[in-house]
């Protein structure tokens, strides 16, 4: 120990510090509430800076989340809004309407103040359809379409005029609708073409319905085209009478456009386009309708021109996909090109219906103008998209490796492949189509796999199975799985002769039901005697009943030097099973070694394994 140093000397300047501390808490009252307030502000900033509220509807994923601060944002916002309506300034309303939606995504009331004030004044920021259509869609998913939002909602597609999704909307619970959903559920049958729905649901409404005026409209426009002609001249009189109103006349115009195309008549079409563009309400589906009827009246170079020159952007996924499959129907692929080129990342993104569909599309087409580059970037633009989603990333590589398998780079296609292969699809149905295209290819081994990975929603579809059958087919690994695939793609078309014929060769290469597979021989022989597929299947098929003689003279009329490799082989197979049946052993023996083992199936070399064995191990019958 030092000397002249207190024990514990070195630690009574910290107790001194503490001790003054505690006078100025309880001595000094403005220390104490500086104090508090510095608290309050550090505890405040750790409630309302982090994102910890949850506010996107259950089940979607990524969740959204926001901030405490953020509902404070959302709530002056949405004042400012309320309050800059009521001075008429609509344009500065709508801008507030939507920066509180962004604050607060989660908010009901805030969709229902943005779409109703778009309902009153016509105005929203991005476009007024494509805004109007978003925030309905959230608030649907938020509300669970309940009664008021229903109403809504039909509010907001009576506008846009969208009638499948009024149809969407309210046919769940069609058999229960209010009279007012009634006369929205009739106008939608109509302007989705199902004429004798509309004309049913007419006849067994009610009264109410009958006496509003727009829906007795289209019914006169129904008569008119689709009624008896002693009543169709007057139902024709009334819609031309409904153009002369102010409140009726742009349903009238768009009756009209609709009844002189299915009157083929052009010229009416295009005089009541012009009338609805003067009003600023001609859409899309009214041009592309005339575009069509140009074309079924064999002006197709006129509706191709029409189609070109027409520069209106689309304002919804579903706009731009009826306009590029249009436009390809038409011959005018550059411009679908571009205008895909333009906008399917705008209206393709993950999660947005018809967002896959117009992917596919415009690699569809990328790929038969064999524009590689550009598939290329789309596919890595496709898959920034998709970061965090993984929804479209195995099309996005997909994608890619068919950009460079036309470039000629095929080990790259093949890595690209199977990164395909390996990542999740947003549905079968695309699943589907991506592994048609990559058998097409020739790479079964890439298809086969995602083919039985995604098959929840596919598995009643004939094309399924027999894209899984050709796979199987041609990897020649899994007879078992080729049976299933063929038995299946039949019992689901059985009138198919295609599908018959390889269940038929399934069964016989399986060994199994040789009376079955006999008598769907029989029968497509019966149908198309000269096709080699079907004699040899045939001929095997006797062969297996037994029926020796009968197999050897359906081989004798086949030209073994006309036949496919793989007939080739069916054809060596049989010759060696009737030899074997009538005891012909040196014949068998000569057969044999014609058969090579590496293009069979297992279980059929496995059979050729005991043949051999038995033909070489001694001289009597094996």
């Amino acid at each position: 120990m030092f000397r002249g140093t207190p024990r514990g000397s070195r630690h009574r300047p910290r107790r001194r510090g503490k001790g003054r501390l505690l006078r100025l808490l309880i001595e000094d009252k403005a220390f104490r509430i500086v104090l508090i307030l510095l608290g309050s502000v550090l505890l405040g900033a750790g409630v309302a800076l982090p994102r910890i509220w949850v506010v996107s509807p259950p089940g979607y994923e990524p969740p959204v989340k926001i901030r405490l601060v953020n509902l404070v944002q959302a709530w002056s916002l949405r004042r400012s809004a309320v309050k800059l309506a009521e001075v008429g300034k609509a344009d500065e309303a709508a801008i507030c309407w939507r920066s509180a939606i962004a604050s607060h995504p989660g908010s009901a009331a805030l969709y229902r103040g943005a779409l109703g004030h778009w309902l009153a004044t016509g105005t929203t920021v991005g476009g007024p359809a494509f805004e109007a259509r978003g925030q309905l869609s959230w608030l649907l998913r938020l509300s669970g379409t309940n009664q008021a939002d229903v109403a809504l909602a039909l509010r907001v597609y009576d506008r846009l005029e969208e009638a499948p999704e009024v149809l969407a909307l309210l046919q769940p619970r069609e058999a229960s609708l209010s009279t007012a959903e009634e006369a929205h559920y009739v106008k939608a049958l109509f302007r989705t073409a199902r004429w004798d729905e509309f004309n049913a649901r007419w006849e067994r409404a009610a009264e109410a319905v009958h006496a509003d005026p727009e829906v007795a409209l289209y019914r006169a426009a129904y008569v008119a085209g689709w009624g008896p002609s002693e009543t169709a001249a007057a139902a024709r009189q009334q819609v031309e009478e409904a153009q002369k109103d102010p409140e009726r006349k742009r349903v009238a115009f768009r009756l009209k456009l609709i009844l002189s195309a299915r009157l083929m008549d052009a010229g009416g079409v295009a005089a009541a386009l012009r009338r609805l563009e003067g009003m600023q309400a001609a859409r899309l589906t009214d041009y592309l309708a005339y575009w069509k009827l140009l074309s079924e009246l064999g002006r197709k170079e006129e509706a191709r021109a029409l189609a070109e020159q027409f520069e209106r952007a689309p304002e919804t996924p579903a706009e731009l996909l009826q306009f590029s499959v249009a436009c390809v129907a038409l011959g005018a692929r550059e411009k679908t090109r571009r205008l895909l080129g333009d906008y399917t990342s705008r209206f393709g993104r993950p999660g947005v219906e018809l967002g896959g569909e117009l992917w596919q599309l415009y690699a569809g087409l990328l790929a038969d103008m064999e524009s590689w580059d550009e598939l290329r970037r789309s596919a890595l633009n496709l898959r920034v998209l998709d970061a965090g989603r993984d929804h479209w990333t195995g099309y996005s590589f997909f994608m890619e490796g068919r950009a460079a398998h036309g470039q000629g780079q095929y080990d790259e296609a093949v890595a690209h492949f199977a990164k395909a292969a390996e990542h999740p699809y947003p549905d079968a149905e695309t699943a589907l189509a991506v592994a048609m295209q990559l058998y097409q290819l020739g790479f079964p081994a890439v298809a086969s796999p995602i083919l039985i990975k995604h098959y929840e929603g596919v598995t009643n579809r004939p094309v399924y199975w027999d894209t899984l059958f050709e796979c199987q087919l041609h990897l020649r690994q899994d007879a078992r799985l080729l049976l299933a695939a063929a038995q299946r793609a039949y019992e689901l078309s059985p009138r198919s002769a295609d599908l018959a014929v390889k269940y038929a060769g399934a069964l016989l290469l399986n060994r199994e039901s040789p009376e079955v597979a006999l008598g769907l021989t029989v029968e497509l022989l019966a149908a198309n005697s000269n096709s080699a597929e079907i004699r040899l299947n045939h001929a095997l098929a006797l062969a297996r009943n037994q029926r020796w003689q009968d197999a050897r003279t359906t081989l004798e009329a086949l030209r073994p030097d006309q036949l496919t490799e793989r007939q080739t082989d069916l054809y060596h197979l049989t010759r060696l099973e009737v030899h074997l049946g009538l005891e012909e052993l040196e014949a068998a023996r000569a057969v044999l070694a014609e058969l090579d083992d590496q293009p069979l199936f297992p279980n059929q070399a496995e059979w050729l394994a005991t043949v051999r064995a038995r033909l070489n191990g001694r001289q009597g019958q094996p």
